[in-house]
């Protein structure tokens, strides 16, 4: 079913007029209301499409696992969730993958956790090993970093021989 959504979801977003002013409204909220998208509503029916696939999504879970409701069911996922679409970036399909490698690093750092003996985090540490080095190439291929040549006073000190302390 997950499949089956992704799929749908990717075709909404890709080929409908409405993915396309969702897609304007992310971007760039001026250009969208230049171009008399109606803000409000698109961001209202998004927020309701996203519910509906959430609780749709924790009905499964329910449903299928543990198959009652139970306190502490829920252990973080959609924190996990939130990682997977930026991994994916914001692509249906895409987040498809990252949820199985996701889910493949939590698993293993369970598994890991009960060979070992380590700390029970170890799948959040392994997710986090994988999370940090994709920020930091995004912040270099986002923000482009230029070096504007030494401050004055290390050049001053440079030019007329001074050695620092």
């Amino acid at each position: 079913m997950a499949l089956l959504l992704a799929l749908v979801l990717w075709l909404v977003l890709n080929r409908t007029r409405w993915g396309f002013e969702i897609k304007i409204i992310g971007h760039n909220k001026s250009a969208a209301r230049y171009l008399g998208i109606n803000l409000a509503r698109n961001i209202v029916l998004a927020l309701l499409l996203s519910g509906a696939l959430s609780g749709l999504a924790g009905a499964c879970e329910v449903a299928a696992i543990s198959r009652r409701l139970q306190q502490g069911l829920s252990i973080g996922y959609g924190y996990t969730a939130i990682i997977v679409a930026w991994m994916a970036q914001l692509n249906p399909i895409g987040a498809i993958f990252v949820a199985v490698l996701m889910a493949a690093l939590l698993v293993g750092g369970d598994q890991v956790q009960m060979i070992m003996g380590l700390p029970s985090a170890m799948g959040l540490v392994l997710q986090g090993m994988i999370l940090f080095p994709m920020l930091t190439g995004n912040l270099f291929t986002e923000y482009r970093l230029r070096f504007l040549g030494l401050p004055a006073w290390i050049d001053k000190r440079q030019r007329t021989g001074e050695v620092s302390p």
